[in-house]
């Protein structure tokens, strides 16, 4: 194994911006009122891991990520959508409520 590849039974979320999850990750956590000590608790990760993925400071996990989204009450797959306008402070792009 190189230095660039992952160990096995990690798979990383590539070809996605950090920034784009991370930015929609703490939208989604105000809107619902959770703190980020809640969602630490709720996804059994720490409060400083969880404030590096909103920074887009953190490399995450498919299955982390899939956690966050689900205790978020959002698909994941909206997660990892870019906003509709960067440039305002939309909530991530969703198909239909």
């Amino acid at each position: 194994m190189t230095s660039t590849e992952k160990p096995a039974g990690k798979t990383t979320v590539q070809g996605v911006d950090a920034r784009t999850f991370a930015k929609n990750v703490r939208e989604a956590r105000n809107r619902e009122g959770i703190s980020l000590r809640q969602l630490a608790y709720i996804t059994g990760s720490s409060v400083a891991f969880l404030s590096r993925v909103e920074r887009g400071m953190n490399g995450i996990t498919l299955n982390k990520a899939s956690q966050i989204a689900h205790a978020l009450r959002i698909p994941l797959y909206i997660m990892l959508k870019p906003r509709k306008s960067d440039k305002t402070d939309s909530q991530p792009a969703e198909d239909a409520e």
